[in-house]
């Protein structure tokens, strides 16, 4: 039950993870860019521990 929570959430940051990559290159703003950049390595590293703990 453990792992599949833990693919699940893996599943959702990757997700997002990869619709602000998407985003990311169309923002006109500076600012609006840099808060997307650190919400998106902020779901690639969660991605990340998610896909680790649910190896275990």
């Amino acid at each position: 039950m453990r792992r599949l929570y833990y693919r699940v959430k893996y599943y959702w940051h990757s997700t997002k993870f990869k619709q602000l990559k998407m985003v990311i290159p169309d923002c006109i703003c500076d600012k609006t860019r840099d808060e997307l950049q650190h919400k998106m390595e902020y779901h690639e590293k969660a991605a990340l521990r998610y896909i680790m703990k649910s190896s275990k």
